[in-house]
């Protein structure tokens, strides 16, 4: 069966979501070798994955995965898919203290780098965080200050089935897009930035398939997996199971800063020390870009009605010192 599913993709012809789910059962349980691994994923990547199979695939990731229970109905998860050699700040890390600031129960999910400069893991560990630790202390930390963080290494097992065939292809491939859809807490409220603009549609059409509650998919046109503060963004937004597309602007903020250089950084503890300059009200394009990416979160969260006032709350919670207070709460949390 598996070699005909193989040979289905190899011919262009489309798999169906439950037949994409059997077939990564097979790839995160390791009965399907290096070498058919390498065709499977460079024959998907040539077809182009349909939004079936992308749900497909993640039912599975996260059926695979070491998942943790938790005890909220609204959970939120805000990330990228990287792989576009960034090297600026950790922009949807720093947006998940503002949200959790706002009140929200944030379940960030994430990994190291693999391409640019600080992976969300590299940035949590150069404040301080133990990651060994942190999938241990999630569900006191999610319940006591609203937010916990979920290493990925620890959540997904069956990766390392993968890790030669994607070192062999050399090239992003569906398993980019997987890991923000497989949240081990089961976040049902998901803002999430893709490496290209191909993917949003698809992207947000297999949330719909897996019943996410509420989703905001974005790539900017100036190239990032993030909302820019130099360039229009292309959105759709997930509610109420109807899409809408978006086009973000910068200019509908007023933001002052015009370029992302002044946002890069070198290693993850310069992140770390620009996204505190920036929660100490020291730097404004942190601040803006911050408070531009935590403002569709704060939509689909139903905590406001509009991207503005999404962007003019997250901006106030800076401003007052409670994105601050959440940042220390944290790297400072003892289960």
């Amino acid at each position: 069966m598996i070699d005909r599913l193989i040979e289905n993709i190899q011919k262009e012809i489309n798999l169906t979501m439950e037949e994409t789910e059997q077939l990564f059962d097979k790839i995160f349980k390791g009965e399907i070798d290096t070498d058919s691994l390498v065709d499977l994923l460079d024959a998907l990547d040539k077809k182009g994955e349909t939004p079936e199979e992308l749900a497909g695939a993640t039912t599975s990731m996260r059926k695979n995965a070491k998942l943790i229970d938790v005890n909220h109905d609204q959970i939120v998860d805000c990330c990228g898919t990287g792989g576009l050699g960034k090297k600026i700040i950790n922009i949807s890390t720093s947006v998940s203290f503002v949200l959790a600031a706002a009140g929200l129960k944030v379940a960030k999910h994430g990994n190291r780098t693999a391409t640019g400069k600080s992976g969300s893991a590299d940035f949590l560990e150069a404040a301080g965080i133990n990651l060994k630790k942190s999938s241990d202390n999630f569900s006191n930390s999610l319940d006591k200050i609203g937010l916990g963080f979920l290493f990925a290494q620890n959540h997904h097992p069956g990766m390392k089935y993968v890790m030669d065939a994607r070192k062999i292809l050399g090239k992003k491939t569906i398993f980019n897009l997987l890991g923000p859809l497989s949240n081990p807490a089961g976040a049902n409220i998901q803002s999430i930035g893709v490496f290209h603009n191909k993917w949003i549609k698809p992207v947000a059409e297999a949330l719909r398939n897996l019943n996410c509650k509420a989703a905001a998919i974005f790539h900017s046109d100036d190239g990032l997996d993030e909302i820019s503060f130099t360039s229009t963004t292309q959105m759709i937004e997930l509610c109420q199971n109807k899409l809408t597309n978006h086009e973000i602007d910068p200019k509908d903020f007023n933001i002052k800063s015009k370029n992302i250089s002044d946002l890069e950084i070198e290693s993850p503890q310069e992140s770390v020390n620009k996204v505190i300059d920036t929660f100490e009200n020291k730097f404004l394009a942190g601040k803006e870009i911050i408070s531009l990416n935590a403002a569709p979160a704060l939509k689909i969260s139903s905590v406001v009605d509009n991207f503005e006032d999404g962007y003019e709350l997250a901006f106030e919670l800076i401003s007052s010192g409670k994105a601050l207070e959440k940042f220390d709460e944290f790297i400072n949390f003892r289960s």
